[in-house]
């Protein structure tokens, strides 16, 4: 379903339920439904979990065009310690689909149909495997960035590298608003670290020293649009609402003791704010809240589908809120 900033159905598309679907969203608003199996049994007949094969995949573009891309085996991406991690996939600004496939790196047309294979990538006298890729990720100009170990390249859309950069390894990376912004996630602390880099068209990375910039990119949470961020600590199920400049507290919300004892808690990747600041995160038994930016309740509502599961919030503007959980789906309208 397809709705304009005033609630208005544009287009809407029946589809089917399957579990083991992914879903990704392109930089040009493109959804990709991925059709995963259970799986890829090898050659030799033993399971690899290495690769996973693709049932096929639904490609549904802003306007409401459907094309269906055949079935192909996507490459999962094996870490340091030898943990499987997801496959690297991604649709770029001008609509096309990107996978680590077992024939490298692939790309489709928006018809589907294949653009490229590419099995390495060479720059500054380096040559990188496709089958060494870590993560790719878009821009809004129609570039895809390649994530190495130790190393970040700028492709373009017939695939050919614009630059390289030296980076951090054991550091994710992502571009946001044509910025460069690297994470990293402390286990031990709970706590996301993120930094901010400007480049140029040569790969020369920049580290982002303006404070209302670095505020703006590298708050680690939803923004208050009243000079601060928020921020949920999930082992304390305690959402915090701080000033960027100071770090102090301008205010907190926890669930009670009886709620945390009922075993109800909070996840921080539900969190969502609007252009007015007002924040919304999502319980594990269905309950969504909302604060405004001065912490006052603005509601809860309960969508109890019988299963555990955290709903889905999509604040489509200040006033109209759509919350999804399971097949349940539940329109909040403001009337003012």
């Amino acid at each position: 379903m397809s709705m304009d900033l005033n609630g208005n159905v544009l287009w809407e598309m029946p589809l089917q339920i399957d579990f083991n679907r992914t879903r990704t969203v392109g930089a040009d608003g493109t959804v990709y439904f991925l059709n995963e199996g259970d799986g890829h049994i090898g050659l030799s007949g033993e399971r690899d979990e290495t690769l996973l094969l693709l049932s096929g995949i639904e490609r549904i573009g802003v306007q409401g065009t459907h094309v269906s891309i055949p079935s192909v085996t996507v490459q999962k991406v094996v870490d340091k310690g030898g943990f499987v991690l997801g496959y690297p996939n991604a649709g770029d600004a001008n609509g096309n689909l990107l996978l680590l496939t077992t024939e490298g790196l692939t790309s489709y047309k928006p018809d589907g149909a294949v653009r490229w294979n590419l099995s390495r990538f060479t720059s500054g006298g380096h040559t990188y495997q496709a089958a060494n890729l870590l993560d790719l990720f878009c821009d809004g100009k129609g570039f895809t960035y390649l994530h190495f170990d130790g190393a970040l390249l700028q492709i373009d859309q017939q695939g050919v590298v614009q630059w390289s950069a030296a980076v951090q390894p054991d550091v994710g990376y992502f571009i946001w608003e044509g910025y460069l912004i690297s994470h990293k996630f402390d286990f031990s602390t709970h706590k996301r670290t993120l930094k901010a880099y400007s480049f140029d068209k040569n790969g020369r990375l920049s580290p982002l020293t303006d404070k209302k910039m670095l505020y703006q990119f590298t708050a680690g949470g939803p923004l208050d649009q009243s000079g601060g961020f928020y921020e949920l600590d999930e082992p304390t199920n305690t959402l915090t609402d701080k000033d960027w400049a100071t770090g102090k507290t301008k205010w907190r919300f926890q669930l009670s003791k009886t709620d945390i004892a009922r075993g109800i808690s909070l996840a921080s990747f539900t969190m969502r704010s609007d252009r007015s600041g007002n924040v919304y995160f999502s319980a594990n038994v269905g309950n969504v809240y909302s604060f405004d930016s001065h912490g006052k309740p603005r509601f809860t509502v309960t969508m109890d589908n019988g299963t555990i599961a955290f709903p889905d919030i999509v604040p489509v503007s200040d006033k109209l809120t759509l919350i999804i959980n399971g097949n349940q789906i539940a329109c909040i309208e403001k009337i003012v």
